[in-house]
C-alpha cells in the first residue's frame, strides 16, 4: 500500500519540474528576441554613421577635383595669354631712327616696337626729334626688289631741299644720313633712292642722285 501511495507524488513533482522548465525556455527565448533587436539596432545606427563618412569622401574628392580643375583652368588662361602677347610682339615691327649727336659727328640709334611702320611715322619720328627740317612731309614711296637687292623709292615735300641749303657740309651729311639710315635698317633694304618734289637733291656742296647706302659716321667730319 505505501508503494502505491508514492506515486502520486512522483507524478506531482514532475509535473511541477516540466512546469518550471517551460517557464526558464519561454523567459530565454524574450531575452534572446531582445538582444537582436539590440544588435540590430546597433548595426543600422552603424550604417547611416559609414554613409556619412562616404557622402564626406565623395565630398572632399569632389572639392579635391573641383579645385584642381579650376587650377588647371587658370594654368590654361595665363598660357592662353602669354602665347597672345607673344603673338603681338612677333606680328610688331622694328622701327628704327638715326638722330644725329651733339656733337655733329655721328648718330644716336634708337630702336622701338610699333605695330605698323610707315613711311610717314618714320619722316613724323625724324621731324619730332629735330632730325630733319619742319613742316617736311612724304610725297610717295615704293619698294623695287630687283637684282642689287630691295631698292626704296622715297620723294619728299621740296621744303626738305629748303632746309638742308641752310646748313654747312656736316649738317647735310647728318640730315641726310639721318633719312637714309632710319629708312634702309627699318625696311632693311639694300639702298634707297630720296628725291624732293620729284627733283634730285642737290646743294651747293653735293648732289645726292641715284641709290643711296648706308651713311658712315666718319665721312660726317
Amino acid at each position: 500500500m505505501r508503494k502505491f501511495r508514492l506515486l502520486p507524488v512522483i507524478a506531482v513533482s514532475t509535473v511541477l519540474m516540466m512546469g518550471i522548465t517551460g517557464c526558464e525556455s519561454t523567459t530565454q527565448q524574450p531575452a534572446k528576441e531582445e538582444t537582436k533587436k539590440e544588435e540590430t539596432k546597433e548595426e543600422e545606427t552603424k550604417q547611416p554613421e559609414t554613409s556619412k563618412e562616404t557622402d564626406s569622401e565623395s565630398t572632399e574628392t569632389k572639392d579635391t577635383t573641383e579645385e584642381k580643375d579650376g587650377k588647371d583652368s587658370e594654368a590654361e588662361k595665363k598660357e592662353d595669354i602669354t602665347k597672345e602677347t607673344e603673338s603681338e610682339k612677333s606680328q610688331e615691327e622694328q622701327l628704327t631712327l638715326y638722330l644725329p649727336n651733339e656733337n655733329a659727328d655721328g648718330w644716336n640709334v634708337t630702336k622701338n616696337q610699333i605695330e605698323q611702320v610707315t613711311p610717314d611715322i618714320i619722316i613724323g619720328q625724324l621731324v619730332g626729334a629735330g632730325a630733319i627740317p619742319d613742316s617736311v612731309t612724304v610725297v610717295s614711296f615704293g619698294e623695287d626688289q630687283g637684282e642689287n637687292g630691295l631698292i626704296l623709292k622715297l620723294d619728299l615735300s621740296s621744303n626738305f631741299v629748303e632746309g638742308l641749303l641752310n646748313m654747312g657740309t656736316a649738317g647735310e651729311y647728318l640730315t641726310m644720313g639721318a633719312v637714309v639710315n632710319s629708312f634702309l635698317d627699318t625696311y632693311q633694304a639694300d639702298g634707297i633712292e630720296i628725291t624732293a618734289g620729284g627733283n634730285v637733291i642737290e646743294t651747293g656742296h653735293t648732289s645726292f642722285e641715284g641709290v643711296l647706302n648706308h651713311f658712315d659716321s666718319n665721312e660726317s667730319q
